[in-house]
C-alpha cells in the first residue's frame, strides 16, 4: 500500500512540475537554471492536490513530502534528464490514461481520462479555449483570435526570433480627460502591458473612457495596466525567456475602456461614434473599407472575464467588425498567456471630443463631435449593414414606425396598436407599422429604421438606432412619468445629429401602469410604509429622498421607468403628430439649403439627478 502511495506521490509530483511548465511555458528551463525552489515545487504540489479531490489530508501531507523531495533531488540533477522526464510527463498527461489513489479505497487504483474540461480546470484555464492553449504548449503553429503565433523554433520565421526593443512614447493633451498618447513596442505579457526601457520613466495619467463620474473617471487609468520594466527584469522573470516565448506581432492597436458594455443603447449610441472618431483622427482608419479594417486590435481595458459575452450579440458579433476585421480582446485573455505579445503601434486615450451625454460637455472639460466626425461615423455604419447612404424621407406619404416592446420586459406601450390604427384614420397620407427588435441582428435593426420617416419609440438603448434613420427624418421620444428630464438625452442626441439632419421631438410623460408584482419583490420596495407605498401606487409619486433609505433613482428609473407599461395619450400623440409633418413638409422646402433641428442645449438641466440614473 505505501508503495502504491509513493508511486501515486511521485506522479503527482511531477504532475505539480507539469502545472508550473505549462502555467509559464518555461518553468522547466526556470527549474534547470535554479530559479524554481522546494517553495514554488511545494505550492505546485498543493495546487494538484486540490484538484484531485479524492484525496484526504494524510495522502496530501504525503504527496507535498514526497514533491519536495522530488524537487531537491531535481535540483542535482543535469538539465538533459530534467527535459526528458518533463517531456514524458507531458505526453503521458496530454495522451492517455493515468492512475491516481481514491479515498474510497486507499491504495487502489483506477484509469483516469479526464475530459478536456477537467484538465482545463485543474490548469486554471478556460476549457473554451483549451485547445488553442494546448497546441502552443506543446509547439503547434496555430491561430489566436486571427494572429499567427510564432515560434523560435521554427526554421525562417523572423517573427519568432524578433529582438527585443525598447519602447517610446508621445502624447498630446495637457489635462488628464484630453491626453492621448501613442506607444511604440509594447509588449503585452500575461494581462499586462510592459513599457521597456532602462529610463526612470513614469506612465502618464491617461482616461480610458469618457465617463467623467467617479469611479469610471480615476478607476479607468492607463497606469493600472501600464508596467515599465527594463531588459534585466524581464530576464529576471522565471517564466519569461524572450528567445524562446512564443510571440504575436500586432502592427496597429486601440486601448480602451468599455463603458456599459452590457447596454446596447451606451454602445451603439456613444461608445461607437467615439472608436470611430479615435481610429479616423489617430490612425486615419476612417472607413469600412477592408483596408481601414485590416490588421487593426481593439484591446479592451476591462477586466472582468465575462465583459464580451455579456454584451447583447448585436454589438458583439455585428458592431465591432464594422471597425476591425479581429475581434475585440481583452488585454488579460486567457488565451494570450504565455506568449510575448509585440504590439508596434498603441494608442490610448479618449480626447476632447465625444458623443454622449452628459460626459460630452463643458461642464466635464469635453465637447462634442465634430459634424464631420458624425457624418463620416454615418458612413461607416451603413456600410457596415450593407445599407446606403444618403436617403432622404417621403415627406409626401411618410411611414411611422412605433417600437415597442413585450409588455413582461416593461417599458412597453399598452395600446400601441389602438394608437397606430387612430393615426392612419386622421392622417390619410401616413403608413403606421408596430414593431419589435427583441433580440434582432444589428442590420435587421438598422434596416426597420432606415425605412422609418417619422419614429415614435419609449426613451431608452434603442435610441442608439437613431443614426439609420433617413436625412429628414423625425424622432418623438417618449418618457414615462416621473422622468420628464430624460428628454434632454434625446435633444442632445439630435444636436450630435444635426449633420445627420435628425430632429427630436418631445412628448409629454405618459401615464404608466406600474408592475406591482415585480417591484414588491424587490428589498427597497420593503422598507417602504403603508403611506409611502400608497403614494407611489396610487398617486404615482415617489417619496421625498430624506425620507428614503436608498437613493430616490429607484423609484424614478427602477419603478417607473424600467418597471412599467405607457399608456399612449392619443390626443398628445396626434398634436405632435401634426407637428412632425409640418416639420417634414418644411424640410422638403429646405432640404437643398442648410437645415436647422430644434434640438436645444440646456446644459445647466439636470438630466440626470446627480448622474446617479445613467440609462
Amino acid at each position: 500500500m505505501r508503495a502504491k502511495r509513493g508511486v501515486c506521490g511521485i506522479l503527482l509530483a511531477w504532475l505539480g512540475l507539469l502545472s508550473s511548465l505549462f502555467h509559464g511555458s518555461r518553468a522547466t528551463d526556470a527549474l534547470t537554471a535554479g530559479r524554481l525552489d522546494t517553495t514554488t515545487a511545494l505550492q505546485q504540489a498543493q495546487l494538484v492536490a486540490v484538484a484531485n479531490d479524492g484525496l484526504n489530508k494524510r495522502d496530501v501531507a504525503e504527496q507535498q513530502q514526497l514533491v519536495v523531495e522530488v524537487a531537491q533531488k531535481v535540483e542535482r540533477q543535469g538539465q538533459e534528464e530534467i527535459k526528458a522526464k518533463a517531456e514524458a510527463v507531458a505526453g503521458a498527461f496530454e495522451g492517455g490514461a493515468r492512475t491516481r489513489g481514491r479515498a474510497g479505497s486507499r491504495g487502489s487504483t483506477s484509469a483516469w481520462n479526464p475530459t478536456k474540461r477537467e484538465l482545463a480546470v485543474m490548469l486554471d484555464k478556460d476549457p473554451d479555449k483549451y485547445d488553442d492553449w494546448l497546441a502552443i504548449q506543446h509547439n503547434k503553429s496555430t491561430e489566436i483570435h486571427g494572429h499567427k503565433v510564432h515560434f523560435p523554433t521554427e526554421e525562417n520565421d523572423d517573427i519568432g526570433r524578433l529582438p527585443l526593443r525598447f519602447s517610446s512614447h508621445k502624447c498630446t493633451g495637457v489635462l488628464f480627460q484630453h491626453r492621448v498618447c501613442h506607444f511604440y513596442n509594447l509588449i503585452v505579457w500575461n494581462g499586462t502591458f510592459l513599457y521597456v526601457t532602462d529610463d526612470n520613466y513614469t506612465v502618464p495619467d491617461v482616461q480610458m473612457t469618457y465617463i467623467g463620474a467617479e469611479p469610471f473617471r480615476s478607476k479607468t487609468n492607463l497606469s493600472t495596466i501600464l508596467n515599465v520594466t527594463d531588459p534585466s527584469q524581464l530576464v529576471a522573470d522565471a517564466l519569461f525567456d524572450w528567445a524562446t516565448t512564443p510571440k504575436i506581432l500586432i502592427q496597429d492597436a486601440i486601448a480602451f475602456y468599455m463603458s456599459y458594455h452590457n447596454n446596447y443603447g451606451h454602445l451603439m449610441g456613444e461608445t461607437a461614434p467615439l472608436m470611430h472618431s479615435l481610429l479616423c483622427t489617430y490612425f486615419g482608419r476612417c472607413s469600412y473599407s477592408d483596408e481601414d479594417r485590416e490588421g487593426l486590435q481593439i484591446f479592451m481595458y476591462n477586466r472582468q472575464p465575462n465583459v464580451t459575452t455579456i454584451m447583447p450579440k448585436a454589438i458583439r458579433e455585428e458592431l465591432w467588425p464594422c471597425f476591425s476585421k479581429l475581434p475585440v480582446l481583452r488585454v488579460n485573455d486567457g488565451s494570450l498567456r504565455g506568449k510575448a505579445v509585440v504590439v508596434r503601434h498603441v494608442v490610448a486615450g479618449v480626447g476632447p471630443a465625444c458623443r454622449g451625454f452628459p460626459w460630452c460637455r463643458a461642464r466635464f472639460m469635453r465637447v462634442g463631435p465634430s459634424p464631420v466626425m458624425m457624418a463620416s461615423w454615418k458612413e461607416r455604419a451603413m456600410a457596415c449593414v450593407g445599407l446606403p447612404s444618403g436617403l432622404q424621407v417621403n415627406a409626401e406619404r411618410p411611414s411611422v414606425v412605433i417600437i415597442n416592446r413585450p409588455l413582461q420586459h416593461g417599458r412597453g406601450f399598452i395600446n400601441a396598436m389602438e394608437v397606430a390604427h387612430q393615426l392612419e384614420r386622421d392622417f390619410k397620407q401616413l403608413t403606421v407599422h408596430v414593431e419589435e427588435l427583441n433580440e434582432e441582428s444589428l442590420s435587421s435593426q438598422a434596416t426597420k429604421y432606415y425605412r422609418t420617416d417619422i419614429l415614435i419609440q419609449m426613451h431608452g438603448a434603442a435610441l442608439g438606432n437613431l443614426v439609420f434613420l433617413p436625412k429628414g427624418a423625425i424622432y418623438i421620444d417618449v418618457v414615462p412619468e416621473n422622468n420628464d428630464d430624460k428628454h434632454t438625452w434625446a435633444f442632445f442626441l439630435g444636436r450630435d445629429l444635426m449633420p445627420l439632419q435628425i430632429n427630436p421631438i418631445a412628448l409629454a410623460a405618459q401615464r404608466v401602469e406600474l408592475m406591482e408584482s415585480i417591484i414588491s419583490a424587490m428589498p427597497e420596495w420593503k422598507t417602504l410604509t403603508k403611506d409611502q407605498k400608497q403614494l407611489v401606487l396610487k398617486e404615482h409619486r415617489c417619496p421625498p429622498q430624506n425620507e428614503l433609505s436608498f437613493t430616490e433613482v429607484v423609484c424614478y428609473i427602477e419603478w417607473f421607468m424600467k418597471r412599467s407599461n405607457s399608456y399612449l395619450n392619443y390626443a398628445q400623440v396626434k398634436e405632435v403628430m401634426s407637428v412632425a409633418l409640418e416639420s417634414l413638409d418644411a424640410w422638403a422646402y429646405k432640404r437643398h439649403s442648410s437645415y436647422m433641428g430644434t434640438a436645444m442645449d440646456i446644459t445647466d438641466f439636470r438630466p440626470d439627478r446627480e448622474l446617479n440614473d445613467l440609462v
